[in-house]
């Protein structure tokens, strides 16, 4: 028993010690890059007319690869795309059932810009899609729907009253705009019929001479524009219709020596009408000063101090 006991206490034999040093590690393999990869699926097998369909397609791309800021996808061409959101790794795109027949979509391809920016493509395979119609299987099955709310219910009269009576307001409004701009016309000419002649006719004849037919090179009509306003004055004037007449019937009316100096003025403006005469500017300007010194002139004494002077403005 003592020499069982001594084997059991007995000191135990040292463990052998492991070499000093580093503890080697195997070398990591460093995965391949992956290959890129598109997935295609739909959110149904079969749709109606007119239902929206939801097209999944998952993406991998090689490490350093991203989408350009506008992805280009074949595939959709033809297709209603109502919806378009971009997540990591997936593109979801929602369109439109629009055709009465089986849909072929695909196949698809992505455009990706590579590592170095370069651009790169990935495809996947074409789905298809079944498309129901929404009338029934059967003529027996099949029931006529109401209609309401897809045409209106509401009687003929009710839309006839309201459009008359739309037209009614807008009869209105276009004759009260008539009206205001009629009286605002009377108004005007009633305003100058109460102006002396020889006002209205010397702030016409400031007027032309603020015209553009003042420089222009087209004499004739400045000419026609002068004559007008002398012949109107002068019919107010001496109460016989001058505007009507020529000038020479003009000259066998008149007997005051100051109205012989304007069949002298008439005259000239006609070489120019009727005879192709081109005046200067500075006999154009004489004429205008001829015929302002002719209203200043001829003027009613009581009204002779409302006469503009010369060079000035009525």
């Amino acid at each position: 028993m003592a020499w069982m006991l001594v084997l059991i206490l007995g000191p135990a034999a040292p463990a052998t010690a492991a070499p000093a040093g580093p503890t080697a590690v195997p070398p990591t393999a460093v995965p391949p890059t992956a290959a890129p990869l598109l997935e295609a699926h739909l959110d149904r097998e079969r749709a109606p007319v007119g239902a929206g369909v939801t097209l999944t397609l998952d993406y991998r791309l090689p490490e350093g690869a991203r989408l350009p800021d506008d992805p280009k996808i074949e595939g959709l061409e033809g297709r209603s795309v109502t919806q378009l959101e971009y997540a990591p790794g997936r593109i979801e795109v929602r369109f439109l059932v629009d055709a009465l027949k089986d849909l072929s979509l695909g196949p698809f391809a992505l455009t990706y810009l590579d590592a170095a920016g370069a651009p790169k493509r990935v495809a996947c395979a074409a789905l298809k899609l079944e498309v129901l119609s929404n009338l029934e299987p059967s003529p027996e099955q099949r029931q006529l729907k109401p209609i309401e709310g897809i045409i209106p219910t509401r009687p003929l009269w009710l839309a006839w009253a309201l459009w008359t009576g739309l037209g009614v307001l807008v009869l209105l409004a276009l004759m009260g705009l008539v009206f205001w701009l009629w009286h605002r016309a009377g108004l005007k000419a009633r305003q100058a019929a109460l102006l002396p002649p020889h006002v209205r006719a010397y702030e016409a004849l400031e007027a032309l001479a603020q015209s553009p037919l003042a420089e222009s090179v087209q004499a004739k009509a400045f000419y026609f524009r002068l004559s007008g306003i002398l012949k109107r004055y002068l019919e107010e004037l001496r109460g016989f219709p001058a505007a009507e007449y020529t000038t020479e019937e003009i000259a066998g009316r008149v007997q005051l020596e100051i109205d012989r100096e304007l069949v002298a003025l008439l005259r000239r403006a006609d070489l120019v009408k009727f005879a192709h005469d081109k005046p200067t500017p500075s006999r154009r300007e004489a004429d205008l000063q001829a015929a302002r010194a002719y209203i200043r002139a001829s003027a009613p004494a009581e009204d002779a101090g409302q006469a503009p002077a010369a060079g000035e403005a009525p």
